[in-house]
């Protein structure tokens, strides 16, 4: 799909994160993204290091036609979150939304995940924010930063 397309290659991205209370640190996050499965599926492989923690990352997203309806399978090696969500296209804000129920292994609450990556005129960058509402309403920006291309695939 043209819109995931544009996720293809190798990224790295330097981002604000924001720890369990008001603690705010800086996170790197790098992403080799490819197509799998006679290209229905995108396969993102990320690296993600907050103050010297290393993290694996592995997310899964498609594109279903006949819905209309992106999807993103969310995993990791750090905790057994695995959050599924849909997606949707935003035209008028050039973005990419997708949204699902993540369970907190720490709090054991749960609340909606918004994973939003924001196209920006320049092809080799992206914007993303890792964003969480709770069942009050109320948002809290978890993550928030700049993919940059360093390599298109092949």
């Amino acid at each position: 799909h043209e819109i995931l397309n544009r996720l293809v290659g190798t990224w790295k991205g330097e981002f604000k994160v924001l720890l369990y209370g008001p603690k705010e640190a800086t996170m790197t996050h790098d992403f080799v993204a490819a197509w799998i499965l006679k290209d229905n599926f995108l396969e993102v492989n990320y690296t993600q290091d907050i103050q010297g923690s290393l993290l694996k990352v592995k997310v899964l997203m498609g594109y279903n036609g006949a819905w209309r309806r992106f999807s993103q399978l969310f995993m990791t090696d750090g905790e057994p979150r695995g959050p599924y969500s849909k997606g949707v296209y935003l035209k008028a804000k050039n973005a990419l939304l997708f949204t699902g129920t993540e369970d907190d292994p720490v709090s054991g609450d749960s609340y909606e995940r918004l994973d939003l990556y924001t196209f920006q005129d320049n092809k080799d960058k992206i914007g993303y924010q890792l964003l969480y509402r709770f069942a009050d309403g109320s948002e809290m920006k978890v993550v928030d930063g700049t993919y940059t291309r360093v390599k298109d695939a092949k």
